[in-house]
């Protein structure tokens, strides 16, 4: 299969990957793609993609309490970097995307002086 993702701006395409090299848990056979993806737009570009080639997917963040097979998956992992990685703070409440990792959320915390 040619590449299908190659000229989507905003992802950056890894063949044949080793999932263990994305998991908190290092475990995790290849995949046919490793789609790291940095913005809203590039998502909805992988997706429509997806969508219209019926390829099977699925979506992690920071790939944290993800436990992946060791056989290989014939489909496409998306990650989320960039946007995805980000935290807003509004009031007491603090939105944070799904590739942000725990502990960048409580560094960020810390830093605002939330504690204890």
């Amino acid at each position: 299969m040619i590449n299908p993702f190659r000229s989507i701006v905003g992802v950056n395409v890894l063949a044949n990957e080793l999932l263990s090299r994305h998991t908190s848990f290092h475990i995790g056979g290849k995949t046919r793609y490793l789609i790291k993806v940095y913005s809203h737009h590039a998502l909805k570009k992988v997706l429509d993609i997806i969508r219209k080639q019926r390829i099977r997917y699925y979506v992690i963040g920071n790939g944290t309490n993800v436990l992946v097979s060791d056989e290989a998956f014939p489909g496409v992992i998306i990650k989320l970097y960039g946007i995805f990685r980000t935290m807003k703070k509004r009031g007491d409440i603090f939105y944070c995307g799904s590739g942000l990792s725990i502990e960048q959320l409580l560094q960020k915390a810390k830093g605002l002086g939330y504690g204890g």
